[in-house]
Order: structure tokens, then sequence, then C-alpha cells
């Protein structure tokens, strides 16, 4: 068994760039053969040099969102907007986040790396290394302005995922109507400078808890009853127990309330994306 480094040209469907991506490559080959019969590939790296270097950079990220739920995948009217919006833009259907916990898949895609060939595996108590090179680090360097607005614990300063960002405003559970007015002030503070910028904005709606306004819980009054307040704070998350000791009818309308009440907070958050990118759109910052 080898590894090697295969170079494969991805310039014919990238425009005028010019790309490589060199995937190491395990080979792997019956006795007696000089030709291999599969491969496996490592992590690949992407090089190439753009024709003009972006002047805008937005970011935003959406916690615990489900891609199945969304309208465009399960064909039930839980985001608009966004199924308006990814009419428009290039969507990646078969995107994988690089973990199922928010602080690996967070670390990762703040570096562009998988957290084990940094050496580093992030914990609830294990902060991020300052070794660790993030992309408002690099965005900063070239005289960005790099700013965050932020709804998730995880994206405390004292985690240090929040490295190479100017100013930060971050509060702990904050809903997406709370973080929106935020962002837009920021946002307004960016255009008025001549200066390239990173404006990193994320939603911590439609993570628990499931308090989205009543309005958005299309259905609740067609479901039958639960002896538990599913709404209220933390309770959805702490079922464990009970869910041992519960008939399968009790069980089944459980699930059924969860999902109306993810489908309610879906709705609202797809209502404030809708809010935000209007006011981003009134400042000109999705021109270019």
């Amino acid at each position: 068994q080898l590894w090697a480094a295969r170079q494969v040209r991805l310039a014919t469907g990238a425009g005028t760039a010019d790309i490589d991506a060199v995937l190491p490559e395990l080979a792997t080959a019956p006795a007696g053969r000089a030709d291999h019969d599969y491969a496996f590939f490592g992590s690949p790296v992407v090089t190439g040099t753009p024709a003009r270097a972006p002047r805008r950079v937005l970011l935003v990220g959406i916690d615990t969102l489900r891609r199945d739920d969304l309208s465009r995948y399960r064909g039930v009217d839980t985001s608009p907007w966004l199924d308006a919006w990814m009419k428009g833009a290039v969507v990646l259907n078969q995107h994988r986040a690089c973990a199922n916990w928010t602080y690996h898949a967070m670390a990762c895609s703040m570096t562009g790396n998988y957290n084990a060939d940094a050496g580093y595996l992030p914990t609830e108590t294990n902060r991020f290394p300052d070794s660790a090179t993030t992309l408002a680090e690099l965005l900063k360097d070239q005289g960005y302005q790099t700013r965050l607005v932020a709804s998730q614990a995880l994206l405390d300063p004292e985690i240090n995922l929040t490295q190479g960002y100017d100013h930060i405003q971050q509060g702990i559970g904050w809903d997406s109507d709370e973080v929106v007015p935020l962002a837009l002030e920021d946002a307004e503070e960016i255009v008025a400078k001549e200066q390239p910028w990173l404006l990193h904005v994320h939603l911590f709606d439609p993570h628990l808890p499931f308090n989205a306004p009543g309005s958005y819980r299309v259905g609740e009054e067609e479901l039958p009853e639960v002896p538990y307040e599913l709404a209220t704070g933390w309770t959805a998350a702490n079922l464990e127990e009970e869910w041992e000791s519960m008939d399968e009818e009790t069980r089944a309308n459980v699930l059924l309330h969860l999902q109306m009440l993810y489908d309610a907070e879906l709705r609202f958050m797809d209502e404030q994306m809708g809010l935000l990118f209007d006011g981003f759109d009134a400042l000109g910052m999705l021109d270019d």
C-alpha cells in the first residue's frame, strides 16, 4: 500500500481560474498486477488563483437546520424564502458537514480543515487552539473588516472560534428577530467604509427551545394532546427517561408535536432570513 498525490486539473470546469486538486490516493493492487482495482482518497487540497479577489464576503450560518425539512426537499411549506433564494443560487445538494455536532462542524468550517488533520478534538471544555488559522484571520490580514453577529454559545470569544474578528456581538440563545436588527446595524457601519469586508451572521433558530410564536405552528390544533409542554424551555431535550416508559401511541404523538414545533421554528427563521437579506439588498451589499 502506498499513498500517492494525484493531481486533477479543474480549470475547464472552473472558468478562467487555473485550479488544481491534489488528492492523496491510497492505491491497492493484487499480487502480480501492475494496476490497482480500487483506491481510497484522503482530504483534497484545492489550489488556484481567482481572476479577482472578492471584496465582500457574507457568511450566514443557521444552527441545527435539517436539509430534509426544507421546502425544497420535503415538499412542505416550511422555508419559502430559502426555497426561492436557492432557485437562483448554486446549491450543493450533496454537501456534508465534517461532524454532526456544532462545535466540531463549526471548527471545520472556520478553518477549512478536518479537526483530526490539525491534531485537535473539540470537546465542551477544550478551547479552540490559537495555532489554528480561521477564515476571519486570513481576510483580516488582507485588510478586510471582519464582523460577527451570533446567537450561539460556541461563538463566544472565550472558546476562541472567533479569532480574527474585529467586532463581535454575541448572545446565547438570541432568537432570529434579535440577531437580524443587530446584523443590519453592523451592515450599515460596514458599507460606510471603503474597505473590503467579511460579515458573519449566525442564527440559533431552529435549535431548542422550540418557542416560535403560535402563528407559525401550523396544524397544532389538529394534533392529539400529549402530557408534556414541549414548547417550554428545554423540555423536548429532557424526555429520555419518560421516552422509555411511553407506549407506542404516546411516542408517535410526541414526535408529531416535535415535528410541528420544529417546522414552526423553520418558518420563523425563514421569515427573518428574508428580512435580513432585504436589509442587505437595500444597502447594496448583494450587488457584488
